[in-house]
């Protein structure tokens, strides 16, 4: 008979970000994040009510949730099992085949299936082969040392990191995957070219010749090739170029793309928002009372060529908006159909710009270009939970993390306009409209730290006096905000809004560190902490009276100036001031400013945070 053991067991699912990275819509930035969280939820279920189970993160309350496409189990999952060690082996394997069959079996439903019955060239084959082995899963345990839960959690993180570590591509084979050996000559020196895997397509010898398609790689991943490419159509163009004039709200004229990346693009679509519709959210909020100046705006809409085009038979806006049934028709056209440069590149009808504005200016009211991201995690998590040392602290600390996620939800969509990708444990990510988005940021960032006020109490008292005041033993969080043109490439504003919430953790966390970018890329960043919020609101308020030509000078003076001292920028910064808006006025605004900054140390910084609030006003 098998000795039992109690197991502290992890399972996750590494390198999410790039899944989620790897997307040019809305939508793929959505289906990645959801398919990752659903598979894991969904595999580890089942094991919620199993008497030797007991899950740690995440809470087993949040397993039972049914939060519809929403991705709210973060991709580790930790628990302790007392099981021998062979039914623990045995358990890690079926979570990992039963992850993967899930994610074939999903897709195969919801695209293979109903969606391109027509794919031929073995597609359905190789599609079916990239989804079962694009999921890296990752488990590992190791026994529970009694009355030291902290010892045995850094030994299994660390050996998941290991594990982690040395799984690496295998380059003798094609796309790293056992697809046919290339031991004899090496193509990934420089990429695998078309010209070194023909041979593979008329080979009598290979057995799966579909597998091996062409030399294009994925347009959006980069990392597989492409579906339907063939010997003689290795750009799959008969299949694609098809695609690109039947599916014109899907697809995007170019692009060629691999299963995984097919099916997270077709993975339930048309209910996300796109980010033209986040951006003009606050306009068709505007336009709520003005029916005469809606019918005006569909008209112009439906006077277009092939109309269908630009309507929708289901809305596909924010869920807060879904509920505004005399915006019933306006809903139905995305946000980006709104927008006048949209139009002003349609050879067919460019009127059509012309007469949407003449429709705003007689409204005296524009629907913005621009859009936020919202990108927020907890500080310095891991320094807390080392001194929560008994699983019942750390299941409590799970508990408020699984609320929490509830609570983003309602904060993200009913509050403040926008849609949520994910919240997981104490991470974020959302799209808002400008307007909403540093309100909803702060509302996250209170929702948590109180929400997590008794956790923090027990953490304190396990500290000695010199350690109570400092930041990372305090339940905070930061974040990266980022205001971008709607058609800015989405993995740029990705990777752009996460460095911004690095910078945010590198600058002294419980913070945001936000900014723009404009169509032309022009940018301007800062940062300010949670704390001077309100100060931030009152400079959104007062920054319409402070004319661009203050905001020119003054940063063009203080770049020039070094070594200046504190009294010496305050009397510089309010004698430019003054000039522009009065002496009276200007007391007012340098006392707002005294609240970001009480001793001028950094004037540059004060006229990006005016930069930021006049961008925020003008949309």
């Amino acid at each position: 008979m098998s000795i039992k053991t109690k197991y502290l067991f992890q399972i996750t699912i590494p390198s999410v970000q790039k899944l989620i990275t790897a997307s040019r819509k809305s939508h793929d930035l959505w289906a990645g994040s959801f398919l990752i969280s659903y598979l894991l939820k969904e595999a580890v279920k089942p094991l919620k009510d199993k008497e030797n189970i007991e899950f740690i993160f995440p809470h087993e309350d949040l397993l039972e949730k049914e939060e519809d496409e929403i991705a709210n189990v973060p991709n580790k999952i930790l628990f302790t099992i007392e099981a021998s060690k062979d039914e623990i082996k045995e358990l890690g394997q079926n979570l990992e085949k039963s992850i993967k069959s899930k994610l074939k079996n999903l897709i195969k439903a919801e695209f293979i299936e109903e969606k391109l019955p027509e794919m031929k060239c073995g597609s359905k084959e190789l599609m079916e082969y990239q989804l079962e082995n694009f999921v890296n899963v990752i488990w590992g345990a190791v026994p529970l040392e009694e009355n030291n839960y902290i010892a045995s959690l850094d030994k299994l993180d660390k050996y998941i990191a290991y594990k982690k570590s040395s799984t690496l591509p295998n380059r003798r084979f094609i796309e790293s995957y056992k697809l046919i050996d290339l031991e004899e000559e090496n193509p990934f020196v420089e990429g695998l070219s078309f010209e070194q895997i023909y041979k593979y397509f008329i080979d009598e010898e290979v057995k799966e010749p579909h597998f091996v398609k062409g030399a294009y790689r994925c347009t959006l991943c980069g990392d597989r090739i492409i579906l339907e490419a063939t010997g003689n159509d290795y750009k799959g163009n008969c299949f694609w170029e098809d695609l690109w004039k039947k599916e014109e709200k899907l697809f995007t004229k170019g692009e060629r793309l691999c299963g995984v990346c097919l099916a997270k693009r077709t993975f339930k679509f048309g209910g996300f928002p796109s980010v033209s519709e986040i951006a003009t959210t606050t306009f068709k909020i505007f336009l709520k009372d003005y029916p005469k100046a809606v019918r005006e705006i569909i008209n112009v809409i439906k006077s277009a060529e092939n109309e269908k085009k630009y309507f929708s038979e289901i809305p596909q806006t924010v869920p807060k908006l879904q509920e505004e049934s005399q915006l019933k028709e306006l809903l139905k056209i995305d946000g980006e159909y709104l927008i006048p440069q949209v139009w002003e590149t349609d050879e067919e009808r460019p009127d059509i710009a012309r007469r949407l504005t003449d429709i705003y200016k007689k409204l005296n009211k524009f629907p913005s270009d621009s859009f936020a991201i919202l990108l927020m995690d907890g500080d310095s998590m891991g320094a807390k939970l080392r001194l929560l040392e008994d699983i019942k602290e750390q299941k409590d600390l799970s508990k408020k993390l699984s609320e929490f996620t509830t609570e983003v939800k309602k904060i993200v969509e009913n509050e403040n306009y926008g849609k949520l990708i994910y919240a997981g444990g104490d991470d974020v990510l959302a799209l808002l409209p400008i307007e909403f988005a540093l309100k909803c940021a702060y509302e996250i960032q209170e929702k948590f730290r109180k929400k997590l006020t008794e956790i923090e109490e027990k953490v304190q008292n396990k500290l000695p006096n010199e350690k109570k005041d400092k930041t990372e033993y305090k339940f905070t969080m930061s974040g990266g905000l980022l205001f971008a043109y709607h058609k800015l490439p989405l993995n740029y504003v990705l990777n752009k809004v996460r460095e911004f919430e690095q910078k945010a953790k590198n600058s002294g966390k419980n913070r945001v560190y936000f900014g723009y970018i404009k169509h032309s890329l022009a940018y301007t960043e800062t940062s300010i902490s949670w704390n001077e919020y309100k100060a931030f609101k009152e400079i959104l308020n007062k920054s319409n009276q402070i004319p661009n030509t203050f905001i020119t000078q003054s940063y063009e003076l203080f770049r020039e100036l070094e070594n200046t001292n504190s009294e010496m920028n305050e009397k510089l910064f309010k004698s430019l001031l003054k000039r522009k808006v009065g002496e009276e006025k200007s007391n007012e605004i340098i006392e707002t400013f005294k609240r970001l900054d009480n001793q001028f140390k950094d004037p540059l910084r004060l006229i990006n945070i005016l930069k930021i609030a006049k961008y925020i006003n003008k949309r």
